[in-house]
């Protein structure tokens, strides 16, 4: 048994004859017999996985989990009481269809509808969630700034 998560060079990683699947911030143990397929010994040596001792693996995954309680918590407290018709505008970008996620990602500017068409729907969902938890962290670092400057004094009559 090993532990794995993404190297620099990957996004994410999917290998259909063990169907193992490592996506971003996640730790992923594998089996002795899921670690000899061709397409996994082939990321291994590529830099496409990187291995984890347990208590890394372990550590990544809590870490994730508590980024993901905490977007969930900050997310239902920003939300005010929908009408009906709302709530079943608003579903989880999880469950959306890949035009779906298109279209989401265009509104909420996180790109172009060809930049984000071009991803492939696994890639895309995470590049959204991604860039949505990095504008939480921007949001948390910017305080209001205030206009010092005097529009009062204009000395070019």
């Amino acid at each position: 048994m090993i532990y794995v998560k993404l190297g620099e060079k990957a996004s994410m990683f999917f290998d259909p004859t063990t169907r193992v699947k490592v996506l971003p911030n996640q730790a992923v143990k594998v089996s002795n017999r899921e670690k000899e397929s061709k397409k996994f010994k082939r990321a291994i040596s590529a830099g496409h996985l990187e291995r984890l001792s347990k208590e890394e693996a372990e550590e990544m995954n809590a870490k994730a989990a508590k980024a993901a309680s905490k977007l969930t918590t900050k997310a239902s407290k920003k939300k005010a009481p929908a009408a009906p018709a709302e709530e079943e505008d608003a579903k989880d970008i999880v469950d959306m269809k890949k035009a779906e996620l298109v279209a989401y990602g265009v509104e909420n500017g996180h790109g172009t509808e060809e930049e984000l068409d071009d991803m492939k729907k696994a890639d895309l969902l995470a590049y959204i969630q991604d860039e949505e938890s990095e504008d939480d962290e921007d949001d948390d670092e910017f305080e209001e700034v205030e206009d010092d400057s005097d529009d009062d004094d204009s000395d070019n009559d």
